[in-house]
């Protein structure tokens, strides 16, 4: 659904919407939930509000990693619109899963420089994770928070080479 857009038919509208909070919105997969209530919210832009933001900011809690991934990756769908969920996805970047701290980079490198305040956890990746992998791309989204670079290079989201291996 988030890659058809929203319908032109305002009773497409009205008939999706209906369905996503009868169904969608109660699945028992947390992921339906997240993009459906993502889409719904892209549906009716009165639903873009701190309310949502909140309930997709939850799911970062999630002892499931993939349910993390999912929930930051869905907030960046709205863009600037969710800087006030950022000090949500910058508190992904102390779970110990790869991926969580990896999306959070991401996710925190869209906001550029409105993530100003989380620089300091940036960096502190980009100074002693473990992985080279991670401290290059922290590296990247640290000049693109503080506004120094426009957004994270190709080359630091590709896995090391053999030779940079440990």
């Amino acid at each position: 659904l988030m890659m058809i857009g929203v319908p032109p038919d305002p009773a497409a509208i009205t008939t999706l919407k209906s369905m996503i909070n009868k169904h969608a919105l109660k699945d028992r997969d947390k992921g339906v939930q997240i993009w459906s209530r993502t889409y719904l919210m892209r549906l009716d832009k009165t639903l873009m509000d701190d309310k949502n933001l909140t309930v997709l900011a939850e799911y970062i809690k999630d002892k499931d990693p993939g349910v993390v991934v999912e929930a930051i990756q869905a907030l960046t769908v709205f863009g600037t619109d969710a800087r006030s969920k950022i000090p949500d996805i910058a508190a992904a970047l102390n779970r110990d899963e790869p991926p969580c701290v990896w999306t959070a980079l991401l996710a925190l490198a869209s906001f550029g420089t409105f993530a100003e305040k989380t620089l300091p956890q940036i960096q502190a990746i980009a100074q002693s994770h473990k992985e080279e992998s991670f401290r290059k791309l922290a590296r990247e989204v640290a000049l693109v928070v503080e506004g120094k670079k426009k957004e994270v290079s190709f080359e630091a989201l590709m896995p090391p080479k053999e030779k940079d291996k440990p």
